[in-house]
């Protein structure tokens, strides 16, 4: 074999058929694989955009009710210093989440 041979069977894709024309085995099942990347991709996309739109939605809607509930304890602890109302009491972690 020399390398103009090599050349034209890589070329013209010679090993891998048949001699009716028709691809090997491993051709097909290479197509096949390649045929069920886009659908597997498009899934992981889909997967990432439904954690986006959790954090998202979780931005718009639990931190400011964590907001308002530490204000609420604050309110209170300061309304009543040892405490609080309800047993509603300002906490170090009522700061976190005013700072987030």
């Amino acid at each position: 074999t020399n390398f103009f041979s090599f050349f034209k069977n890589d070329v013209l894709n010679l090993d891998a058929r048949h001699e009716d024309g028709s691809g090997t085995e491993d051709v097909d099942a290479n197509m096949e694989e390649f045929l069920r990347v886009p659908s597997k991709l498009e899934s992981l996309l889909l997967f990432g955009l439904a954690i986006c739109a959790d954090s998202f939605l979780y931005v718009i809607t639990f931190l400011p009710l964590k907001c308002v509930w530490a204000l609420l304890c604050l309110f209170c602890t300061i309304v009543r210093p040892g405490k609080g109302i309800g047993g509603c009491r300002f906490h170090r972690r009522h700061l976190y989440q005013l700072l987030q």
